[in-house]
């Protein structure tokens, strides 16, 4: 059924992605749940066939919880169309494992908005997009991808941009990018678990960028880039990256692939925490080229296998070259035999009022670089001299204090109080709170304030 009325959840949809343009469009009305061949109303197959391009195929009045397709996957011929879900209870569109949900022919945007997509396969060698398949850009709000599988990308789904806010891809798989995978990919607020995929990408595979916000990835798998990998460039900003793994490959955490002939790729890392992941090779936490961080937490991540003597090198951060502005990386572990560093492993290294110590290696368990840059810093081992204090930081175990992501407090009578820099006139530290307080910064990720509770810090990091 056509319903002339122009729908405002089409703009609500446009203005959260910072779409501009002419938003009004003509809503086609879903009334039944039933995707047989003769429904009972108008079908959302049916719907989707009756909508012009720029339309929005409506199923808010719906009352089922699940709609099951019967006859394969919806084929959506439309450039652009919008998808729009009822706002007070899930509806999931069920695809049982016997074809892929959506295939979206058209090379303009699919907008999904409050829909779960879940139990698509598109279970060929060479076929991608268990789920959603998109020759476009797949724009997802408020949605859900969950148990979905494809055997080449994109488990949950594939299309040549994804952009998402308040998603979760949960339960999928592919043999890379078993989440999501996209030439560009984009997440404000969302959470990445329990994706596996047999080569790449756990979560996320960006085949030239990945960005994300806000978001939490945790317990995804792959050989290379435990929860996100990508092929060029990754921006991380007030994420928590944690227990992800790269089973026989790098990055247990994150992954950005060196540069070919000489091109640095950058991974950037703000106001976040990545913990806890594991790798079989370099990178527990992260495997970079080119690496920046500030404000953020490297904690607790392990890379390397005891039977293995060349298994593992950089528990915490491996790569080529790293900034280092403000942060903190403590507690992360390098197991091989005869280990080097379980803290950072680099060629070139610039650290500024940051704190790598009491991670668990070799000689240099904590730094280990040939060309090292350091001031207002905490190193307690490195294979390069620098003017960094050697001391015990004296910080609490890692644990919510606040702002969203785990952080290492720093404890009373510490020697980073008040001796750090800013050089970056941060206002915040990682947990958004004041940095400076007193007559410097702290040095590293966290700014003790005058009113933290002491009842949060409960033991000590130290060796």
């Amino acid at each position: 059924m056509r319903d002339s009325r122009k729908l405002p959840l089409a703009a609500a949809m446009l203005v959260a992605f910072g779409t501009s343009g002419d938003v009004a469009a003509d809503n086609v009305i879903v009334d039944t749940c039933d995707d047989s061949a003769f429904p009972s109303g108008t079908s959302l197959r049916q719907a989707i066939s009756l909508a012009n391009d720029n339309d929005n195929v409506d199923l808010s009045g719906l009352q089922c919880s699940t709609l099951t397709l019967q006859q394969g996957e919806l084929t959506v011929e439309q450039n652009t169309l919008g998808l729009l879900g009822p706002v007070d209870h899930e509806l999931t569109i069920n695809a049982h494992g016997d074809s892929r949900a959506i295939n979206h022919l058209g090379t303009g945007t699919l907008y999904i908005q409050y829909l779960s997509v879940a139990y698509g396969a598109a279970s060929g060698a060479a076929e991608s997009g268990g789920c959603i398949l998109s020759s476009g850009t797949l724009n997802l709000l408020h949605s859900t991808i969950s148990h979905c599988a494809a055997g080449h990308f994109g488990g949950g789904a594939y299309a040549t941009n994804i952009q998402a806010a308040y998603m979760r891809i949960s339960g999928n798989s592919a043999n890379k990018g078993a989440g999501v995978a996209a030439a560009e990919v984009s997440i404000d607020h969302g959470e990445v678990t329990d994706n596996h995929a047999i080569a790449d990408g756990g979560g996320i595979q960006g085949f030239s960028k990945v960005t994300l916000n806000d978001s939490i990835l945790t317990m995804n798998t792959a050989v290379n880039g435990g929860a996100a990998y990508s092929a060029d460039r990754m921006y991380l900003t007030r994420d928590t990256i944690s227990g992800n793994a790269a089973v026989t490959g790098y990055g247990g955490g994150v992954y950005t692939r060196f540069g070919g002939h000489g091109i640095p790729h950058l991974l950037k890392i703000t106001d976040s925490t990545i913990d806890h992941n594991v790798s079989r090779y370099r990178g527990g936490g992260v495997h970079g080229s080119i690496v920046e961080m500030v404000g953020s937490t490297i904690s607790g991540n392990t890379t390397g296998i005891n039977s293995e003597p060349f298994s593992g090198q950089g528990g915490g951060v491996s790569c080529y070259d790293i900034t280092m502005k403000n942060s903190t990386v403590v507690g992360n572990t390098d197991l091989r035999p005869g280990s080097e560093v379980g803290g950072v492993q680099a060629r070139y290294a610039t650290i500024i009022s940051s704190i790598i110590a009491n991670n668990n290696g070799g000689p240099y368990s904590d730094l280990d670089v040939l060309t090292l840059t350091a001031y207002t810093s905490v190193i307690r081992s490195s294979s390069q001299p620098s003017v960094s204090l050697t001391v015990d930081p004296r910080l609490g175990p890692l644990a919510d204090h606040g702002g969203g992501r785990r952080t290492h407090a720093v404890l009373p009578g510490s020697p980073v109080l008040d001796l750090g820099s800013n050089p970056l006139n941060l206002q915040y530290d990682e947990r958004g709170l004041p940095r400076v307080i007193g007559s410097h910064p702290d040095i590293g990720a966290y700014e003790r304030q005058t009113n933290d509770d002491q009842l949060w810090y409960d033991g000590f990091d130290s060796s």
